[in-house]
């Protein structure tokens, strides 16, 4: 698996590219996502195909019907801005495409514009963790199983969560496609490949942080919540090793940041500004209202 983490930006951009993002970047941290083998379908290699070879007589660069607004999230933008105490984005808004929930533009956005901001205090760490859990798993246990602990405690909370809007729209187990789920005839498909190999160590890992982190919340949770079973804690596992990002924390979920779909071709990155305490997605290229905005 390819080595993630944060790197700070001192390199100009290509200024061939737009005139908005010529120049230095201020000091920040380049926060790249932890997805390798945990992604669920994040419908979004085949988008730009699909539309060139659609047969409705439109051309691929047209537009296709406008999104609609996705009318379980109405509130959630409002809902975050109350916990960040600022103002996330005026340039998007959370829709569906054909592959699911999106953000789209909900104006004119340049290349170099910044399209979102999320401050770190309406970010997800495992800095939330109680303090007991935390020292328990300091050893053992990397970022993401931390982070997949204290997702399991949230969830165990239900709508005592603050974290409830969020987590009640991730993806539900069934959307999970990694091969960490297949059953044994599914896996033996891939045997002689490395996926094969790869998701057999990603189990083993998985499964001693499992351990202890079973092993901490026995000891220091039992009067709180029930232990996580294994299967519990694999989906929490792989939300966070599909979704989070790596910051100055260790490790970020970004709400709203998250609901934006990958594009491989996409230059968009997430900044982390530890100067303002926020993370920031800056556009690549030149977005018209309805359009999939796409990192």
């Amino acid at each position: 698996p390819v080595k993630l983490g944060a790197v700070v930006a001192h390199a100009p951009v290509d200024s061939s590219k737009s005139t908005a993002r010529s120049g230095v970047w201020p000091e920040m941290l380049v926060c790249f996502a932890t997805v390798k083998l945990f992604g669920f379908q994040q419908r979004r290699n085949f988008c730009c195909l699909a539309n060139r070879f659609s047969f409705n007589g439109q051309s691929a660069t047209e537009p296709q019907a406008q999104a609609s607004l996705d009318k379980e999230c109405i509130d959630f933008l409002p809902w975050l801005e109350r916990i960040a105490g600022a103002k996330i984005t005026n340039a998007l808004s959370i829709g569906k495409s054909t592959y699911g929930r999106a953000l789209f533009a909900s104006k004119v956005i340049h290349a170099g514009d910044c399209m979102l901001k999320v401050p770190f205090n309406a970010q997800i760490t495992p800095d939330e963790l109680p303090p007991d859990i935390r020292v328990s798993l300091t050893d053992g246990v990397g970022n993401i199983g931390k982070l997949a602990a204290l997702l399991i405690i949230e969830m165990k909370r239900g709508q005592n969560s603050r974290w409830v809007p969020y987590i009640s729209r991730l993806p539900q187990p069934a959307e999970m496609h990694s091969p960490i789920f297949w059953d044994e005839d599914e896996f033996n498909m891939i045997r002689c490949s490395a996926l094969h190999k790869e998701t057999v160590k990603q189990k083993v890992r998985v499964e001693k942080e499992f351990s202890l982190v079973s092993e901490a919340f026995k000891q220091h949770l039992f009067n709180v919540i029930e232990r996580p079973a294994l299967e519990n804690f694999m989906y929490a596992y792989a939300l966070v090793g599909s979704r989070a990002w790596e910051t100055s924390k260790g490790i970020s979920l970004i709400p709203f940041a998250d609901f934006m779909n990958h594009d491989g071709l996409s230059a968009s990155i997430v900044l982390s500004d530890e100067d303002n305490q926020l993370s920031e997605v800056t556009a690549d290229r030149d977005y018209s209202p309805g359009d999939e905005v796409e990192l």
